[in-house]
């Protein structure tokens, strides 16, 4: 997929920024507060209510971190990873969307993913901008669909999560 060198170059200021706010990161998993391995498979959890940007971080977790691994949804910790839940390591910051924070502190360097999250962080921390790019604009479209796909959200994310992979499986736009 081809990405938009403007999101690229928004990407590398807000690695540049949670660089400066959080210092080196990239800790195993096994480090990470909250973590626990359960039946020898790590998972993550969040609580409600998601949000595209929720959606990006459980991507970001779930296909580049530790592929395959299952994301819970509760209003109290079942155990597991913890994120975009306050008090966790893996939340927002001053400056930063939880997707950006897992970007930074897992050191994902994928394209798409640092292209998403851009989009992301443009959504999250400044909800009123819009732009010329269909790239964006298909984003910002599919996440918003995810989020009222259904009243439950388990649901909600599984659409989020098929979406955001059918973005690897299609020819770049034009």
């Amino acid at each position: 997929m081809k990405v938009h060198p403007l999101y690229l170059l928004l990407a590398a200021v807000i690695a540049g920024l949670a660089y400066l706010l959080l210092g080196p990161a990239g800790a195993p998993l096994s480090s990470v507060p909250g973590s626990e391995v359960v039946s020898g498979e790590v998972y993550y959890w969040t609580a409600p209510p998601l949000e595209p940007d929720t959606f990006v971080a459980a991507w970001l977790l779930t296909r580049f971190v530790t592929p395959g691994a299952a994301v819970r949804i509760a209003d109290s910790s079942p155990g597991g990873v913890a994120f975009d839940v306050p008090g966790c390591e893996l939340q927002r910051r001053p400056g930063l969307a939880t997707s950006d924070v897992v970007l930074q502190v897992h050191r994902i360097t994928d394209a798409l993913a640092v292209a998403v999250t851009a989009v992301v962080h443009e959504i999250e921390l400044n909800p009123w901008t819009t732009r010329d790019d269909p790239f964006f604009a298909e984003v910002r479209s599919g996440l918003a669909e995810a989020v009222n796909s259904s009243p439950v959200e388990q649901e909600c994310l599984a659409r989020a999560l098929e979406f955001l992979d059918g973005l690897r499986t299609r020819p770049a736009p034009p």
